[in-house]
């Protein structure tokens, strides 16, 4: 089969929701209709106009409000976690986030003492922002609960999935235990190999329209940074099966 650059183009603007206004609706709704397109939305840290992410929003989200991102987590719509990058994520695919928190997991990177007294404190306070972690001037000199070790025992926690990101305040991360984060209804079962990889596949494709096979194996060049696992094999097995069953069409793009 065969596709002009122009055609080509036309499917991948549709799937990334640019070739019409408003395309994914209006509000919050298309906000998080948008990000469940996209699979993912990178979170942008620097704000130069505006940050990355607020911009790809912008152009596919009339309305778009920055406020609106915020009001998806604490709806329990989307989480915070790394995919390619720190991202939103829609919490319908958070079982495909499992596999790299169990592997952060087995990393001894922290002290385990630290790690026990934050996520102590967080169960006894309830959910706290980074800067709540800092220690009081007359505690600065050392001690565990100097800056730097918190944050970075916070981070750990974060990827390993035993703290959560609640909400933002500002742009500052509020932490909070997964059992208050996590809706009941969300599937949290471990996915193999096989269900991870075709998840993969299928939500490159629903993003992009049309595809290379690198294109549809970007994400394993993280996975394996994060957890050591080797997909590449696994994601080509999953682009075969999906052409074979029909899902997936191979295609040539002239020009």
């Amino acid at each position: 089969m065969n596709l002009s650059k122009r055609d080509a183009r036309k499917l991948f603007l549709h799937h990334q929701g640019l070739l019409r206004s408003a395309s994914f609706g209006k509000g919050k709704t298309a906000v998080f209709n948008t990000i469940n397109r996209l699979s993912y939305l990178q979170i942008d840290t620097i704000s130069v106009v505006r940050r990355a992410h607020e911009h790809i929003l912008q152009n596919r989200v009339p309305n778009f409000d920055e406020t609106m991102l915020n009001e998806l987590m604490i709806d329990r719509r989307l989480y915070e976690y790394w995919s390619h990058a720190a991202s939103y994520l829609p919490f319908s695919n958070f079982r495909f986030s499992l596999p790299v928190m169990y592997a952060r997991k087995k990393l001894k990177s922290i002290d385990a003492r630290l790690a026990r007294k934050i996520l102590q404190r967080v169960q006894t306070d309830g959910p706290l922002r980074s800067k709540d972690f800092d220690a009081p001037d007359q505690f600065r000199s050392g001690g565990w609960w100097q800056w730097k070790p918190a944050k970075q025992a916070l981070e750990h926690l974060f990827m390993t999935g035993e703290l959560m990101v609640s909400h933002r305040q500002g742009f500052q991360k509020v932490y909070d235990l997964p059992e208050n984060v996590i809706p009941s209804h969300v599937n949290s079962s471990m996915p193999t190999t096989e269900e991870w990889s075709k998840f993969i596949v299928l939500s490159m494709i629903d993003s992009l329209g049309v595809a290379t096979e690198y294109d549809l194996g970007y994400a394993k060049g993280t996975i394996q940074r994060l957890t050591k696992l080797a997909m590449k094999e696994p994601i080509r097995k999953a682009i075969d099966y999906f052409c074979r069953e029909g899902v997936l069409s191979e295609i040539s793009v002239e020009g």
